[in-house]
């Protein structure tokens, strides 16, 4: 069938429409999102290793810590597996002392509440709960497929924002009710940039996925919807979280995009310094020891025997 094709964008709709249904749709209020002070540079390379260098530092402390408090275990028995490339060690001890156990504990560094931040969770605590779940599949990293259902119906737009900078964007305030949004998030090459990226010829019979769209606004965060001839009108409601998160992009874009290069940076000097850094494989090794029970303790060996608890400890 022939789709209708409405020209949403995150304000106004610009097409023409039964006008009660069109006056709903721009009367519709949109959410309010105020732009950060500061928006963070974006990384280079050279940066992302320094901060991954850091952040490895840091997780050796606890390390540090751990084996200058490490119980020193009496063993009596000692048995050794193999599994996956590496040692199994199971090692019966003498019950260590449990002062010395309380001791070895990590114990990680309490942060002091923040009082703005609980007074911010106070306030949306008292907001309306929804939860809005969609699909979005990039292409070209240009225009993006979106999917989502609302009352049973399953609506389909193209967008001319990369949601790839919207991953990061699990709540929404819009309104008076703040969204939990969950996104299944994809990327695609159409065969045309496929082609223009590679020496192999491109069947004639291969299509683009991405149909023939209006021009979008430039500088504008737009989405165009599909909907079979014979649909009818859809509810407005049905646009409202779709159209949050368009205007929550327009209005915070250089952040958006700036975070989600940060991050890439990150995720591939993660990635070099693990290529250059391969973790050995360390033997797993288990202390335990058997603890009689309550019953043993109050005079009753035969059942305290009988009934023996298992207590370890994994270094």
């Amino acid at each position: 069938m022939k789709p209708h094709l409405l020209f949403l964008t995150a304000f106004a709709l610009t097409v023409a429409l039964p006008q009660a249904f069109a006056q709903s749709l721009q009367e519709a209020p949109v959410g309010k999102f105020s732009a950060p002070e500061s928006i963070p540079a974006p990384l280079t390379e050279g940066e992302a290793d320094v901060l991954i260098l850091k952040a490895e530092a840091e997780k050796r402390e606890p390390e540090t810590w751990k084996n200058a408090r490490r119980v020193r275990f009496q063993v009596l028995d000692r048995t050794e597996t193999t599994l996956d490339g590496r040692k199994l060690i199971w090692n019966r001890v003498a019950p260590p002392e449990r002062a010395e156990l309380k001791s070895a504990a990590w114990e990680p560094e309490q942060k002091p509440a923040n009082v703005n931040e609980l007074a911010e969770q106070e306030r949306l605590s008292q907001l309306a709960q929804a939860q809005f779940n969609y699909s979005a599949t990039v292409y070209d990293r240009a225009v993006t497929c979106l999917r989502w259902q609302y009352d049973g119906q399953t609506y389909v737009a193209w967008s001319n924002v990369d949601f790839n900078y919207l991953r990061g964007v699990t709540q929404l305030e819009h309104g008076d009710t703040l969204y939990h949004i969950f996104m299944g998030i994809g990327n695609e090459r159409t065969p045309e940039r496929a082609f223009r990226e590679s020496t192999m010829a491109m069947s004639r019979a291969t299509r683009s996925p991405v149909p023939l769209l209006p021009a979008f606004t430039p500088g504008r965060a737009e989405y165009v919807l599909f909907l079979d001839e014979g649909s009818g009108n859809p509810d407005p409601q049905a646009f409202t979280a779709m159209d949050a998160l368009h205007a929550y992009y327009e209005q915070n874009a250089r952040r958006l995009q700036t975070e989600h290069q940060r991050a890439e940076a990150l995720k591939a000097a993660r990635k070099r310094y693990d290529e250059a850094h391969p973790k050995p494989k360390k033997d797993a090794v288990i202390h335990f020891w058997p603890e009689k029970n309550s019953a043993y303790e109050n005079g009753d060996p035969a059942s305290g025997e009988s009934d023996q608890a298992t207590k370890g400890g994994n270094q």
